[in-house]
C-alpha cells in the first residue's frame, strides 16, 4: 500500500503534490482544531470543558507538547501505552532526540523503523528506563510505572526515610514507596481517597494531569492558576555524536536535589505549626521582654517548646500564633531535655509531621523556622547536619544542664529561635532547636524529635512527662577520651563524679541499689554495646519505661562482671512565675 502511494507521489509534479498536501492539512488538521480565544480554549472535541482534566490537556496542547489523533479528538480516558508515556514525558521535558533512524536500542521489539524509537533510545542512555530483552512498547502503562519515569525524568527529589504509608495500599516495604510519597507530599495526582491502587492503568488524561502539574512546579512554563504564562523550551538536542555528553549532563541535572522548590513547599507546611512564644517583662504582660518558639504537635493546642522558654512560668508568657494571642497551661517539663509540653485551649490546628532523626545523614539539607531576635516571625534560615550524638553543657532560663545525643547544625539560629522546628526539605521535623555556641560561628544544637516522641505520646495520654531514671552521672567513651587516661576500654559509659562534685552515683538510686560504683564503666546493656553516636546510655536506657529490668555488663577493676538494675522514675516540677533574672551570659536560646 505504502509502496503504491510512493510511485504516485513520485509520478505526480511538484507543485501540484505541494498543492494537495497544503489543502489536506487546511482542511483535515487545521480547521480540526480551532483557533483559542484564551487558555480555556477547547482543542479537542472529546475533552469539554467540565473534563477532570480539561485544564491540563488544553495547556500542553497549547504548549505543543500533545497532540491529539486525525478526527480532533484526544481520547483521554484511553490507556497510556509505554511509548507514548515516553514521548509524553521526554517533550514536556523540553527535550530533543534524533531521527528512527539514528537510534540504537537494546531492545529486541524496538527497530529503526519505530517512531518511539529514539525516545526509548534517549530513556535507556540517561538510565530512565533499564535495558532489558523487550520493551513492549503497545502495553499499557500501571500508575506507579508511570510515576516513576517522570520523576525521575524530572529530577523530582525523593524523601529519603519514610515513617508512614502514604495510602492504605502501599506499604512500608513497597518498591515505589518513595515515589508515590512525592507524588502525595507533591498534590501531583488528584487521587481521591486512602488508595493509590498502583497497578491501575494510567489514561492519557492523568498523564496529561501529572505533566501539568510537573511542569507546575518545576518551570515557568505553566502555572497552576494562570495558565496564559508561556516561555520556549530549552531543549537538549540529541544526536550520535552528542548523545554520550547530553546523557550525563541530564543524569547529573537529576542527581541534584531541587531545593529551591522544596524549601518554598516544606516551608508552606511547617509555618502552620509553629507557634511564637511572647514573653513579658511581668505577670500583668504588658511590656515585651522576649520570645521563643514551638511547635504545634496536635489538633487541639498541645505544642512542644523548650523548658528554658517557660521557665518563668505561664504568667509571664502568651502563645502568638496567626496574628491570635492565647494563654497557656504547662503541662509537663522534662526532667533530662530541655522539653516542655504547653497547652493552648483552643482547637482547629495543623498538626507537625515528625521525622526519623534517626535517619539524618551528616550533610544533609535542613532548614529552622522561628522567631528571630523575638521581632520577625516565620524566620528562616537554611544548612546541614553538621555532626550529631554531641554532648553540650549549656544554661539559660534558669536552666544548666548536660544534654546528650544533640544534633550539630549550621543553619544560622538566633535568640527567639529556641523551641522551634529543625526539619527537612520533606517538612519533617527531625529536631527542636535549643541551643548555639557562641565561641564559634553558627554552632547550632537540636534535640532530636525521635528521642521526644515517645514522651510526647506519654504526655497526651496521661497529662504526665515521668522519665526512666537510673540515677548516673557518666561521660560517653571514645577513642580520643580513651586516649587521655588508662580505663580499659575505648567504648562505653564511664561513671564518674560531676564537675562540681557531685556524686557519680546518685543516693538513694535504682544505681545505687543495684550496686554500681564510680570508675564503673558501662559496656552493654541487655546485649545491645553502649557507643558514642546512637546507642549512647542516655538513648538505650530511654527507650525503657520505668520499672523495666536491665541486665548491665560492666568493667570494673578490669574485670567484667554483671549487674541486674531496676529502673526508677523521674519527674520535673511545673515552673511557677519568676522574676526576670539578672543579666548574665548565656549560651541557650
Amino acid at each position: 500500500m505504502f509502496k503504491n502511494h510512493q510511485k504516485i507521489a513520485q509520478q505526480m509534479p511538484k507543485k501540484l503534490l505541494v498543492f494537495m498536501i497544503a489543502v489536506l492539512l487546511s482542511t483535515q488538521f487545521l480547521t480540526a482544531i480551532p483557533t483559542p480565544t484564551s487558555h480555556a480554549a477547547n482543542y479537542f472535541i472529546d475533552v469539554s470543558s467540565n473534563h477532570a482534566n480539561y485544564k491540563a490537556i488544553s495547556t500542553l496542547r497549547r504548549l505543543n507538547i500533545i497532540r491529539g489523533f486525525v478526527d480532533s479528538t484526544f481520547k483521554p480516558d484511553k490507556e497510556l501505552t509505554r511509548a507514548e508515556l515516553l514521548k509524553l514525558a521526554i517533550a514536556a521535558k523540553g527535550i530533543k532526540v534524533g531521527t528512527p533512524a539514528e537510534a540504537r536500542t537494546p531492545f529486541k521489539d524496538v527497530s529503526k523503523l519505530d517512531w518511539f524509537a529514539p525516545y526509548v533510545q534517549f530513556a535507556v542512555n540517561t538510565k530512565i528506563i533499564a535495558a532489558q530483552q523487550n520493551f513492549n512498547p503497545y502495553n499499557p502503562v500501571s500508575r506507579v510505572e508511570a510515576v516513576k519515569i517522570f520523576l525521575n525524568l524530572f529530577a523530582i527529589a525523593l524523601p529519603p526515610t519514610i515513617t508512614s504509608q502514604p495510602y492504605f495500599d502501599i506499604e512500608l516495604n513497597h518498591w515505589a514507596l518513595s515515589y508515590v510519597w512525592a507524588v502525595k507530599f507533591r498534590n501531583l495526582l488528584p487521587i481521591d481517597g486512602d488508595l493509590f491502587e498502583p497497578e491501575k492503568t494510567i489514561t492519557r488524561g492523568e498523564a496529561a494531569e501529572l505533566t501539568h502539574r510537573l511542569l507546575a512546579i518545576t518551570t515557568n512554563k505553566v502555572n497552576r492558576y494562570n495558565d496564559d504564562l508561556e516561555v520556549d523550551f530549552s531543549a537538549l538536542v540529541i544526536t550520535d555524536e552528542s548523545e554520550p555528553k547530553e546523557a550525563r549532563d541530564l543524569i547529573l541535572d537529576r542527581a541534584y536535589v531541587q531545593i529551591d522548590e522544596l524549601t518554598k513547599q516544606s516551608v508552606e507546611q511547617v509555618r502552620k505549626s509553629t507557634v511564637n512564644i511572647v514573653i513579658f517583662e511581668t505577670d500583668s504582660k504588658q511590656q515585651q521582654a522576649g520570645g521563643g518558639s514551638g511547635i504545634m504537635i496536635t489538633q487541639d493546642g498541645y505544642i512542644l517548646t523548650n523548658k528554658h522558654v517557660v521557665g518563668r512560668g505561664a504568667e509571664a508568657a502568651m502563645v502568638l500564633y496567626k496574628n491570635n494571642l492565647y494563654d497557656f497551661k504547662i503541662i509537663a517539663v522534662d526532667p533530662l531535655f530541655d522539653l516542655a509540653i504547653i497547652k493552648i485551649n483552643s482547637n482547629g490546628f495543623t498538626p507537625a509531621i515528625l521525622g526519623d532523626s534517626d535517619a539524618v545523614e551528616i550533610g544533609q539539607t535542613v532548614l529552622s523556622l522561628g522567631y528571630s531576635l523575638s521581632q520577625y516571625d516565620d524566620s528562616l534560615t537554611r544548612g546541614i547536619i553538621s555532626g550529631r550524638s554531641r554532648t553540650i553543657t549549656a544554661s539559660g532560663g534558669g536552666f544548666i544542664e548536660t544534654l546528650s545525643g544533640m544534633l550539630q547544625t549550621d543553619a544560622p539560629i538566633s535568640p527567639g529561635n529556641s523551641g522551634g522546628p529543625l526539619f527537612n526539605l520533606w517538612g519533617e521535623v527531625i529536631g527542636i532547636n535549643t541551643a548555639i555556641d557562641t565561641r564559634g560561628t553558627n554552632l547550632g544544637f537540636a534535640i532530636p524529635i525521635n528521642d521526644l516522641k515517645g514522651v510526647i505520646a506519654d504526655v497526651i495520654a496521661t497529662g504526665e512527662l515521668v522519665r526512666p531514671f537510673i540515677g548516673v552521672r557518666f561521660v560517653t567513651l571514645n577513642a580520643l577520651i580513651a586516649r587521655g587516661g588508662n580505663y580499659g576500654s575505648n567504648k562505653g559509659a564511664l561513671l564518674m563524679p560531676g564537675l562540681d562534685g557531685e556524686s557519680a552515683i546518685v543516693p538513694g538510686s535504682p544505681a545505687e541499689a543495684a550496686g554500681l560504683q564510680t570508675n564503673d564503666i558501662i559496656l552493654k546493656i541487655n546485649g545491645i554495646e553502649l557507643d558514642d553516636a546512637n546507642n549512647t546510655l542516655l538513648n538505650v536506657v530511654q527507650r525503657h519505661k520505668p520499672d523495666d529490668e536491665l541486665k548491665l555488663l560492666i568493667l570494673r577493676n578490669e574485670q567484667l562482671q554483671e549487674l541486674l538494675l531496676k529502673i526508677g522514675s523521674k519527674t520535673a516540677p511545673i515552673p511557677t512565675y519568676q522574676p526576670p533574672p539578672e543579666p548574665t551570659i548565656i549560651r541557650l536560646y
